[in-house]
């Protein structure tokens, strides 16, 4: 049943359609011999391959590698508190995750809310043992991550007999508009930032409850680096004749490399101004500026994906205001801002960027103090509550071809939830801390001549 679910089973050019691919990936759900399993799968593959497998709970994870195609030693299962995670790194340079999961039971699916609990659960990362870099979740800073398995989401009520028609006349995309993944995405309640798409293909969960689609294959880009990968099979494997109420889905991917200049020309990049924007719970402006002084202090630390030793710096503490206008438009917020003027630090919230790498990413990560009743003060260590990605590449290149600071505003994560909103300006940093020498302004990346204003920067 495993080898039916994980791969094809039709004719041998199906069979053979594997040896095309660089890396085959397995999620399987129940109490499976794991060994046993990865045995069977393997022997299905026709060449050489080497198998990774790592399980949490009753999800099962296997991921097949060419040596031809990944980095040696680079297939390692990593440790995360609610799903099986594998990462890779491709010889291209790109650095994969593999994340399976299982949620609810198998007849049944579990209610919205607990859905979105659990999506939140199963992207919460290890632990880290770089306290000044608290990870954003289980994916392991990955340029590409996918998030396979049963996340739990059913369908809302639209009726057994009207879900058969849509199903009988393959009106897939009506169907989908009752599907809870895809509501609770639209809503940001879950999954923000993770794409999945529409099955063109009935329900997989057929029996003793509601028809909707309980396996899900997704995946998520680094910034710069979201056209670099194509879906290009979404289907489902009918298994109702081996006496399963549920199917299998498969996916297929191909990846492009990202393109990098061979001799990189790093632009150090410093932030005049940050704004962090809060969504908060509340009714009334008593409600939102209580809601805002619950949270605590904020603070605001920048690194890029290249990497980095020692701690990040860090700007000094902000706390939240209540925004009043939030509250008449319907989304309540509140916000903290940090300006050059105003706060020595953050000149110090220095990153490096190279135009030329369409995988560089910078991470904004947001945090905020505790408070310690046993000590009377904050600790030092900030806990993280949010983070904005940004495309390096594309900052680097609009700085370039500006001589006044370049706008920027990102949706604020945490665990797949968007909690807000990360405003804020860059420009290329004054005097240097991170490199030895000012980068000559390469003539490609001007629209026209130079002024005599911009010649003098240099």
């Amino acid at each position: 049943a495993a080898c039916a679910a994980a791969l094809p089973v039709g004719t041998k050019d199906e069979v053979e359609r594997a040896a095309g691919f660089d890396v085959v990936v397995a999620a399987l759900q129940g109490d499976i011999d794991g060994a046993q399993c990865v045995a069977a799968l393997k022997a299905r593959l026709p060449g050489a391959w080497a198998a990774t497998n790592v399980n949490c709970s009753n999800s099962h994870l296997v991921v097949f590698a060419r040596s031809t195609a990944v980095v040696k030693d680079s297939v390692k299962a990593v440790a995360a508190p609610k799903a099986a995670v594998v990462t890779a790194t491709l010889r291209s340079g790109a650095k994969l995750a593999f994340c399976a999961v299982c949620a609810g039971e198998y007849d049944q699916p579990l209610s919205t809310d607990q859905a979105v609990r659990s999506a939140r659960d199963v992207l919460w990362p290890a632990a880290s043992e770089d306290m000044g870099r608290p990870p954003l979740d289980c994916t392991c800073g990955a340029d590409h991550a996918f998030l396979i398995g049963d996340l739990g989401f059913g369908a809302s009520a639209v009726g057994e007999s009207a879900s058969r028609e849509l199903i009988e006349a393959g009106e897939w995309a009506s169907l989908s508009n009752h599907d809870e993944l895809r509501q609770s995405k639209n809503e940001r309640r879950a999954l923000s930032g993770w794409e999945v798409s529409q099955p063109r293909f009935p329900p997989t969960a057929h029996r003793r409850t509601q028809a909707c689609w309980r396996e899900r294959i997704l995946w998520r880009s680094s910034p710069g680096l979201v056209d670099r990968v194509r879906l290009e099979k979404h289907t489902a494997r009918n298994l109702s004749e081996r006496g399963f109420g549920r199917d299998a889905v498969v996916a297929a991917f191909s990846l492009s490399p990202p393109t990098k200049a061979p001799t990189p020309r790093p632009v150090e990049i410093a932030f005049p101004s940050l704004k962090v924007s809060l969504r908060l719970e509340a009714s009334s402006l008593e409600g939102l500026q209580a809601a805002a002084k619950g949270v605590g202090p904020l603070l605001v630390s920048v690194d890029a994906s290249h990497d980095r030793t020692g701690v990040p710096p860090r700007t000094s503490d902000r706390g939240l205001e209540a925004d009043g206008d939030s509250l008449e438009e319907g989304e309540p917020a509140a916000t903290s801002i940090w300006t050059s003027a105003d706060d020595k630090k953050l000149d110090s919230l220095r990153t490096l960027a190279d135009p030329d790498d369409d995988a560089d990413h910078i991470t904004v990560r947001v945090l905020r103090r505790v408070w310690r009743e046993d000590k009377q003060a904050y600790e030092d260590n900030g806990v993280l509550i949010g983070a904005a990605l940004l495309s390096g590449r594309a900052l680097a290149r609009r700085i370039l071809r500006s001589e006044a600071p370049v706008d920027f505003q990102e949706p604020l994560l945490l665990r797949g939830v968007s909690i807000g909103t990360l405003h804020g300006s860059a420009a290329r940093a004054k005097g240097r801390l991170l490199t030895k020498a000012a980068e000559p302004l390469d003539a490609r990346m001007t629209t026209g001549p130079a002024s005599e204003k911009q010649k003098k920067s240099w």
